[in-house]
């Protein structure tokens, strides 16, 4: 300090002390009880200067994360409240450590209208879905940001922009950011975000942060906008006319995430022979509890019945014995009901139990590459697309309303918005629920499309472009409808199918593998599909290559006849697919491209 020009004074402390940041200021008797004179001297310190002593200059590493289980002070939860008030989620994640000693710093600077924070910390409030007004409200106290973002995170699977290996500058998973956080004494009307990012090796990041400061790094000016106020990059200009388009939450009325079970493998089976022999023994007075729930773990949560659960089971009421879509092109019996579902998801799940289509994608993206989306025709998994972190999945039903138990709906609706219903109406005229649905399928499958707006699609909920056209509208829900079909395997769409399985006996799923031009499950290579194209075996769909994770999930399994023309099946699907993904570029290219062709001619008629 003395090098620096600091000269301590006799008797003079190094003012540091020993306390609970988050905690406020408390009268000394309130301190003192229990403790230890000195200690009790340390606190009565601490409380002076938090409640005396104006910060300016506040640094910090604060704990990463601990999802809100420590720390579960009063005077900080209430702070907290300012990053998520108007959220409207179902769930917050703002109560990790990090966010509050934010806040906490944030706080302080307000009240003493001037100063800086300097924070290294998760990166994850730069560009979280929830932590929207938590970017809004730091932009309201500081005029000034810079922030470099080190990257770094194993769950988002970070990697440099030319694909070479990124490390973290720590020995932890999340990525890693730092912020520099001024609010001037003298008033600042314009904000001023600077913003740089670190790719590369551990030792690369230290040595730039050493020997650089955030003028010399490479950045760039940041401009965020509502309602997101993203601190990061946003993409390029072709993503301006991007957010122009609702989002799909503004085309759908009603969502909801996938079925939570809390054991997959206790409620369902992979086959509907297995499931059988399981209600059968569920439904057995011969077999007891105790034998049931030590042959599979069962859920681990507070609702679990298993004596309801037995008695559902032997009324075999079909009502919820049902299938759900487990993974891409693989449906699999289960026991629905709330005694043995952690979390049903309610009526809107409930809704595509029969007679009705839903699409299936993701909010955010653990890694680049946007392959979430597909279609169901009843209900499903919170991980049948993706099972990767930030990737939970989400359910859009095309109509709202469950069949009774004859069968007839009973106030069915379209799930389409008034909104989405009037405007594409106003573009292409009348249409059927359907239609819509197949059009939005077919430009989500577009490549350009994915391509185009590959950072928007990583950060949120994908948004639908309106047709320009009547003619466009068309061509694109013929080829979703195409899709939609095969994505169903539905009997018109597969049939097809080439017969390429070999002339084998033995259909035991070892280690698949493509390799001369097939598939094989066997380690002599005698028994598997071809001819099959490398680009169907890696095509993916969400976080899976359901060509690979189909087999993968039957490994130590024998094939039996259906197993394999439902392989042949999903094989010629994906193929088709491919096929069917080129068409929707050309169709879309042929009638102006992006984003052209998602226009209104001049003078607002329809082309």
């Amino acid at each position: 300090m003395k090098e620096l020009g600091y000269d301590f004074q006799s008797g003079e402390r190094l003012r540091v002390y020993l306390t609970n940041t988050l905690e406020p200021a408390v009268q000394r008797q309130e301190t003192l009880i229990g403790l230890m004179d000195a200690v009790a001297h340390e606190a009565h310190q601490a409380n002076a200067v938090k409640k005396e002593v104006p910060f300016t200059t506040i640094i910090g590493n604060p704990p990463y994360s601990n999802f809100g289980q420590l720390n579960r002070i009063p005077f900080i939860l209430d702070l907290l409240q300012t990053y998520k008030q108007g959220l409207n989620e179902r769930k917050v994640n703002l109560d990790d450590d990090f966010i509050k000693f934010i806040r906490y710093a944030q706080n302080l600077v307000d009240l003493t209208g001037v100063g800086t924070l300097g924070l290294i910390t998760n990166n994850t409030y730069l560009d979280g879905i929830t932590h929207r007004q938590m970017r809004r409200a730091l932009l309201d106290s500081f005029p000034r940001i810079g922030i470099v973002n080190l990257r770094g995170s194993s769950m988002r699977a970070d990697s440099s922009e030319e694909g070479g290996r990124d490390e973290n500058v720590f020995d932890i998973r999340q990525g890693v950011a730092v912020s520099i956080l001024t609010r001037p004494a003298v008033h600042q009307s314009d904000v001023e975000i600077s913003y740089a990012e670190l790719f590369g090796l551990r030792q690369e990041k230290y040595e730039a942060l050493s020997k650089g400061t955030m003028e010399s790094m490479t950045h760039e000016m940041l401009h965020p906008e509502p309602p997101q106020y993203w601190l990061c990059r946003t993409g390029t200009d072709s993503e301006n006319y991007y957010t122009r388009w609702p989002v799909i939450t503004e085309v759908f009325r009603e969502h909801i995430s996938g079925i939570q079970t809390g054991r997959d493998s206790f409620v369902s089976r992979i086959n509907q022979e297995e499931f059988d022999l399981f209600i059968a023994e569920l439904s057995s007075s011969t077999i007891s509890d105790n034998s049931i729930l030590k042959a599979t773990e069962p859920p681990a949560f507070a609702g679990f019945n298993i004596s309801t659960m037995r008695l559902v089971a032997a009324e075999r009421n079909p009502q919820y014995l049902v299938q759900w879509l487990y993974r891409p092109f693989d449906k699999r019996p289960i026991l629905y009901h709330s005694s043995c579902i952690k979390r049903k998801r309610g009526a809107v799940m409930e809704s595509l139990l029969e007679g009705n289509l839903g699409l299936i994608t993701t909010r955010q993206l653990a890694r680049p590459g946007w392959a979430h989306v597909f279609i169901t025709d009843t209900i499903g998994d919170g991980n049948t697309i993706s099972m990767n972190t930030r990737e939970y999945n989400y359910y859009f039903p095309l109509f709202l309303g469950r069949p009774s138990q004859q069968g007839e709906f009973n106030g069915r609706e379209s799930n389409l918005s008034n909104s989405f219903l009037s405007a594409m109406s106003d573009r292409v005229g009348s249409f059927e629920p359907e239609a819509a649905l197949f059009f939005i399928y077919a430009v989500l499958h577009s490549p350009n499309y994915r391509n185009h707006f590959e950072n928007s699609l990583t950060k949120e909920f994908a948004r639908i472009p309106l047709p320009g056209s009547k003619s466009l509208f068309e061509n694109l829900l013929r080829l979703g409808a195409s899709l939609s079909n095969l994505h169903l395997l539905s009997i018109a769409a597969t049939e097809p199918a080439p017969t390429c399985h070999t002339e084998s006996e033995n259909w035991l799923v070892k280690k698949p593998l493509h390799e001369r031009n097939g598939i094989w499950i066997d380690d002599a290579k005698r028994s598997g599909f071809r001819p099959v194209a490398g680009c169907v075996w890696t095509f993916t769909i969400g976080g899976y290559q359901p060509a690979q994770k189909w087999l993968k999930d039957r490994r130590g399994r024998t094939l039996t006849q259906g197993d394999i023309r439902h392989y042949e099946k999903m094989l010629y699907a994906i193929e088709e697919t491919i096929r069917i993904m080129g068409q929707i570029d050309e169709v879309i290219e042929a009638h102006g491209g992006w984003p052209d062709a998602f226009q209104v001619a001049t003078g607002g008629e329809v082309r």
